[in-house]
């Protein structure tokens, strides 16, 4: 059994911020209302080129707490953001917060209690979306003493790395990084190359929700433009390819974890197929690359009929099976670019 001591840095947050001026507040307060020291965690910001008024507010939280760090840096995006905080943190166990974003109350006492009588390599929580107005002061937990100790299965699961708390060995032992050319989808990588990298020696799930996810309509992953289904066609042809190369160039004991990889793989390919015709994209171009890439014709298909909830979804499933034939999908965009 471990045990941490008050002065022991046992967790980093990393906080990129970008133009947030109206929710950085908020989350700083999460993050400060703990019933632990200060010196036990630290609050890596990153302020990615703010152009209003969210690197003022940081800097003025930074003063009067000292377990803040501000790190203002040129804007490069999210992922960038989040290395340097990765570069920058100190703490045993690395935990991802987006800034609009807020966490419960006091729920850092649980989990300290959780990594000072297991010393687990990942700990998992549950989340709660909450409204563009939600404000900390509104936001209530009920957190209960109750923790389940899971060893490590295989199973590969989760795509946001705010989910859980990981330990920063595993991190940057390893020299995961986020993928700093993709736009949507870097969460869902990160996560898989984290669980992928676990040596099995344990990892915690629990019952509590210590994640607060804000929903706005202004966010990137709500707005629909021909821009954004450009770039998120990029980044699912990017996340297929990642996948295959990995398991080119990783060896699993693990069958299932080499089957889930083939799965996200023929997913990110099918996502990207699926969007492609609403892109900027140049049709022959890009279906000559992911050819020269091997991502597409596919050497699997996986069937997703049963899991799909309505007979819409299900029509549609149906009609993904046939991507794999050229002649087929070539109809499918034609038609789907009118």
């Amino acid at each position: 059994m471990n045990s941490a001591t008050e002065n022991e840095l046992i967790l980093s947050f990393v906080v990129p911020v970008y133009n947030v001026e109206s929710f950085i507040g908020d989350c700083l307060k999460s993050l400060l209302a703990q019933d632990v020291s200060k010196e036990q965690y630290e609050i890596v910001c990153i302020d990615d080129g703010s152009t209003d008024n969210s690197g003022k507010i940081l800097d003025d939280y930074a003063k009067d707490n000292s377990n803040i760090k501000v790190i203002h840096s040129e804007n490069k995006g999210v992922s960038a953001a989040r290395n340097i905080g990765i570069s920058a943190s100190a703490g045993k166990y690395i935990w991802f917060v987006d800034s609009d974003d807020m966490i419960a109350a006091n729920c850092l006492k649980l989990l300290f209690k959780v990594i000072s009588k297991h010393s687990p390599e990942y700990i998992r929580f549950n989340n709660k979306k909450i409204n563009e107005n939600a404000r900390f002061e509104n936001i209530c937990s009920d957190i209960i003493d109750a923790v389940h100790l899971k060893r490590y299965d295989g199973r590969i699961s989760g795509n946001h790395v705010w989910k859980c708390i990981t330990k920063s060995d595993i991190i940057k032992d390893n020299n995961l990084k986020f993928e700093e050319q993709m736009k949507f989808g870097e969460d869902t990588i990160f996560a898989y190359m984290i669980y992928t990298n676990m040596s099995g020696t344990g990892w915690v799930d629990l019952q509590e929700c210590f994640y607060y996810y804000r929903t706005r309509n202004t966010s990137a992953v709500n707005t629909k433009t021909k821009e954004r289904y450009t770039q998120q066609t990029k980044d699912l042809f990017r996340m297929a390819y990642i996948y295959k190369e990995i398991l080119k160039n990783h060896t699993f004991s693990d069958a299932d974890i080499v089957k889930n990889t083939q799965c996200r793989q023929h997913l990110a390919t099918i996502g990207a197929l699926t969007i492609f015709p609403k892109s900027s994209l140049n049709y022959k171009e890009t279906m000559k690359r992911i050819k020269e890439e091997k991502i597409y014709p596919f050497s699997f298909t996986v069937w997703n009929i049963k899991t799909a909830r309505t007979f819409k979804a299900k029509v549609i499933e149906f009609v993904k099976l046939f991507f794999k034939f050229r002649p087929f999908y070539r109809a499918y965009y034609l038609l789907m670019k009118k």
